[in-house]
């Protein structure tokens, strides 16, 4: 795992990582709307891992409408990033049905949340 896209999260998959990045730079407007994102075989090499693993968070953000395939040009923004709020609850409800896929019940997800905000307090 050569991976450094800022700190290595313990736990969590390459792709995840690669997603989560994507994401947030496109929601931020780093990637604006209409904006090339790097080819997979770049992407992969640049990151050092294999390029199934940059198509697997690619495909990801496709399948929640953040970047678009045009075949023989490459990989395109189409999210505009105007409801920051709107793009937080989705973000937010898409992690908690990925953590229902996991096993995770919503209680055990509602009292993980509980647990967290009393190590903030």
């Amino acid at each position: 795992m050569r991976y450094s896209g800022g700190k290595m999260e313990q736990y969590v998959s390459l792709y995840e990582q690669i997603y989560k990045k994507y994401r947030r730079m496109i929601e931020e407007g780093v990637y604006k709307e209409g904006e090339q994102l790097p080819s997979v075989r770049s992407e992969a090499l640049s990151l050092g891992v294999n390029p199934n693993t940059v198509l697997r968070a690619y495909r990801r953000l496709e399948e929640e409408g953040f970047i678009g395939t045009v075949p023989k040009k490459g990989i395109y923004v189409r999210y505009k990033a105007e409801s920051t709020e709107n793009s937080r609850k989705s973000f937010l409800i898409s992690e908690i049905t990925r953590l229902e896929k996991l096993g995770y019940s919503l209680d055990e997800i509602e009292e993980a949340v509980c647990e967290r905000r009393k190590q903030d307090a």
